[in-house]
C-alpha cells in the first residue's frame, strides 16, 4: 500500500464468507532511537454490517514479542 511518500505492507487473512479475519505487518512498538519492527497482528473478534457491506467492528492487536504476546 502506497500513501502519499510513505509505504507499508501486511497480510490480510480472509474467511469463505470474504470477511476479514486477521491482518499481519510488522510495526514499530515504540518510538525510541533503534526501535526495531515486530510482528503485529490484529485479529477480527466480531464484524457489523453498515449499508450493505460488512466490516471489523471488534479487534484484539498483539505485537508478538520475544518471550510473550502483548496486548
Amino acid at each position: 500500500m502506497v500513501y502519499g511518500n510513505m509505504e507499508g505492507e501486511g497480510i490480510f487473512t480472509f474467511n469463505d464468507l470474504g470477511n476479514v479475519v486477521r491482518f499481519e505487518t510488522l510495526r514499530f512498538k515504540d518510538t525510541a532511537e533503534g526501535a526495531e519492527r515486530i510482528p503485529w497482528i490484529i485479529t477480527v473478534l466480531e464484524n457489523k454490517t453498515f449499508q450493505g457491506i460488512t466490516i471489523p467492528s471488534k479487534c484484539t492487536a498483539t505485537w508478538m514479542m520475544e518471550t510473550d504476546p502483548w496486548q
